[in-house]
């Protein structure tokens, strides 16, 4: 039964944020692997509010965490929208983010274990605006990213600018590279990998965009997304759709964000203390 008609049927909706910067967590527990990543998510999160540059809205979907985790992101960082759920993988809650935002909007798509230095957000968008197509950037430059997803962006570097062939990122990068990610053993073969480094219109960047941290419209990925119940795979498959489907893929020559891993080590707490952020992270 309903008597009269609601006030609020042809009300207009307040106008959506242009940015928002959303992470998506998943703690489950705080043992073994885990036993330090709640550290390392809140250092990540206070860093990429902080170095922003500019006003930036946070989402944080989170994926089932453990209640240290989702106490702390309601009670203490607050994102200006937090999305609680079960487990649906990483893949699943990054394409329902893209799709629940205007299309117009720019969104920067990030892993929970990421450190942010300043002025991440405004020196990337700078990037993502100076041409056209493009599909993502990222502030992570590491030549890791080079073996796939590639060849639309070199493409059309080479008709439009210059495309040089080698080693131009400081080996120290990779090194950091290979321990975030558990692979010491990786590092000299990532030192002799060769970076593609493209100069348009005096605009530079690297021919690569790393999907653990990256900015893009929200319209031109999300048709390029689906859910998938596999939790962080096919991130490869989802780089290469980006460049099958006629878009950049970018990464900023200066390094704006890296990979911390599921420990804050002596160089991390460092770089942290540097941003003046390593206060008030759970130890």
């Amino acid at each position: 039964m309903r008597i009269g008609s609601n006030p609020l049927r042809h009300q207009k909706l307040p106008q959506a944020p242009n940015r928002v910067a959303a992470v998506i967590t998943h703690l489950p527990d705080e043992r073994g692997y885990h036993s330090e990543r709640l550290e390392v998510v809140q250092l990540s999160l206070r860093s990429l509010r902080a170095n922003a540059g500019c006003e930036v809205p946070v989402l944080v979907w989170d994926n089932g965490s453990c209640p240290a985790l989702t106490d702390w992101l309601v009670h203490d960082f607050r994102p200006e929208t937090l999305i609680l759920s079960p487990n649906v993988g990483k893949s699943s809650a990054r394409a329902s983010i893209f799709h629940m935002v205007p299309p117009d909007t720019l969104l920067g798509m990030a892993d929970d274990d990421m450190l942010y230095h300043p002025g991440w957000w405004t020196a990337q968008e700078e990037l993502l605006t100076a041409f056209a197509n493009v599909g993502a950037v990222s502030g992570y430059p590491t030549r890791a990213m080079f073996r796939w997803g590639t060849r639309n962006t070199i493409a059309w570097a080479r008709q439009h600018g210059e495309v040089e062939v080698g080693n131009f990122m400081p080996k120290e990068w990779h090194r950091e590279y290979c321990l975030s990610v558990g692979l010491p053993q990786l590092t000299q073969e990532i030192i002799n990998t060769d970076e593609v480094r493209i100069t348009v219109d005096g605009q530079q960047a690297y021919a690569q965009a790393h999907h653990c941290q990256f900015l893009a419209v929200a319209g031109r990925i999300a048709p390029l997304t689906k859910w998938n119940d596999e939790g962080t795979s096919h991130e490869r498959a989802f780089d290469e759709s980006i460049d099958e489907a006629g878009y950049l893929r970018l990464t900023t020559p200066q390094r704006l964000t890296q990979h911390m891993g599921n420990v804050l080590d002596d160089d991390l707490r460092a770089l942290a203390a540097e941003f003046g952020l390593l206060e008030g992270v759970h130890a």
